[in-house]
């Protein structure tokens, strides 16, 4: 769920390298891809609620598998936060601030996500269902616990923010076996690691919970480190060559067929082992985006790269704002499912993205600006996004220079108000 800039939080005291200070702005466009397929998710699953069975259109069966947006996300995120150290040999120094950084950019957001959550399901949601929310389950899920504690979440999208909190922890010595035993090695390891996992948590009663802490996301995330290698210098001839694209698009086409010949069951049931390949398919799409071409400058296009910027918030608080939706402006019509998926996507879209953003400008950009300087702070804060009313970006320009510290007096100033 990581939007952060490239090569600013892999935890070096000295920065990323000058050439590399840019933002890859594919990364955001798949993000916002990721993000609005597990929206449509669990829109679908909503109307057609007998998951993982699939009872709706064939030709919208692909909805059952939001679950692979979250693979994306992990990729992508291992391989974002390689990008500051891979011009220095996977070097990583500074661990406490790297964890701090990384606290301070998913926590604050997350936690006002789960109070919203916890709002909704009060004050809306119990009008319509009894839905009571369990203090046990706040409690769990604000110490981001809830893949190791059982608990009545408020919130069915967190479970994959604990998953990548604790991989963070990983981070140092992925890139260790990163720096020790080469990009192939190190995949290959952490390939074979899961799957070791897998077959003594199937095994084994006692330690079958461990399939709770999704295990083979750390893999996901290694991939991600590993494809981050394409962007190092000198460039290598031969790393050139190598046909990423076709790979990705190879594996792809037989990921596809494979689904969609063991049926939606089967392949819910081996997520595990799925989520593996697809990883592996993700990597190689990166590798090859690296180099540019028409799916880059695709994903690249204003609207996508825009909604990837607060596709984090997207991803905390759809669920919820989706659910009331669906119980107070969808399903009171009567509509067939058709019918019912249709406005559901069209009216709920449109709810989730500005409420998102919103959600964003509040919650999460504080936290970003918060890292940099005054004066950084202050010319970021007066330009949200170019999005809204002048008024009401001014406003939230005014606030978030307050929040950085910078005089009223000059916030002002600089807004124009």
């Amino acid at each position: 769920m990581d939007t952060a800039e490239v090569g600013r939080d892999a935890g070096s005291e000295a920065g990323p390298p000058p050439a590399k200070r840019q933002r890859l702005f594919f990364l955001d466009g798949l993000r916002a891809l990721a993000a609005l397929f597990v929206v449509a998710h669990h829109m679908y699953i909503t109307v057609y609620p007998t998951f993982p069975r699939n009872t709706g259109p064939w030709y919208l069966g692909w909805l059952i598998y939001g679950h692979f947006g979250v693979a994306v996300f992990i990729v992508v995120s291992g391989f974002s936060l390689t990008l500051a150290v891979v011009n220095k040999g996977y070097e990583f120094r500074g661990f406490r601030r790297f964890i701090s950084r990384r606290a301070w950019r998913i926590i604050p957001p997350y936690w006002a996500a789960l109070a919203l959550s916890v709002l909704l399901t009060v004050t809306l949601v119990n009008l319509k269902v009894h839905d009571p929310v369990s203090l046990k389950g706040v409690v769990v899920n604000a110490l981001l616990l809830q893949d190791v504690i059982s608990n009545k979440t408020p919130n069915g999208a967190f479970w994959s923010i604990a998953v990548e909190w604790q991989i963070y922890f990983l981070f140092p010595l992925f890139l260790l076996f990163r720096r020790r035993i080469g990009a192939a090695a190190t995949a290959v390891g952490a390939a074979i690691g899961v799957w070791i996992v897998y077959i003594a948590a199937t095994q084994v009663s006692a330690v079958h919970g461990l399939l709770n802490l999704s295990p083979q996301f750390a893999a996901l995330f290694v991939f991600g480190i590993v494809a981050a290698g394409v962007v190092s210098r000198p460039a290598d001839p031969d790393r050139r060559r190598v046909p990423w694209g076709w790979m990705s698009l190879g594996l792809t086409a037989v990921l596809l067929v494979g689904i969609n010949l063991a049926g939606t069951q089967r392949v819910t049931d081996d997520f595990y082992l799925v989520d593996i390949a697809v990883g592996v398919a993700v990597a190689f799409g990166l590798a090859s985006l690296v180099r540019g071409g028409l799916a880059r400058q695709a994903l690249e296009t204003k609207p996508i790269v825009t909604t990837g910027t607060f596709s984090y918030s997207i991803y905390l608080i759809h669920a919820p704002i989706i659910f009331v939706v669906w119980l107070f402006l969808i399903k009171p019509l009567g509509l067939s499912g058709g019918q019912a998926f249709a406005l559901y996507a069209a009216v709920g879209g449109v709810i989730v993205l500005a409420s998102s953003y919103g959600f964003f400008l509040v919650c999460e950009r504080p936290f970003l600006n918060r890292r940099a300087s005054a004066d950084r702070a202050s010319r970021v804060a007066v330009e949200p996004l170019g999005w809204g009313p002048r008024p009401l970006r001014g406003a939230v320009a005014v606030a978030r220079a307050a929040w950085a510290g910078v005089p009223l007096r000059e916030a002002l100033e600089q807004t124009s108000l």
